[in-house]
């Protein structure tokens, strides 16, 4: 299935249900609250922040088993 026709598939399958629409608006999706956006940033704080700690302690690795080498 080409991107195209996967986008098309979507659209049709889940246009109606987005911010705004009727199903939206009745109640049937999911209830938003002011701390959603909080939450998403404090979950993107904490994934980069744990990206950044195995990132150093891959270099601290490194370092060690190339001074260990020589």
């Amino acid at each position: 299935m080409s991107l195209t026709d996967y986008q098309k598939l979507v659209k049709a399958r889940y246009a109606d249900k987005l911010p705004g629409s009727e199903y939206d608006t009745t109640g049937y999706s999911l209830p938003r609250t002011d701390d959603d956006a909080s939450s998403s940033a404090l979950l993107l704080a904490g994934g980069s922040s744990a990206a950044l700690a195995l990132a150093g302690a891959a270099v601290v690795l490194r370092r060690r088993r190339r001074a260990s080498t020589h």
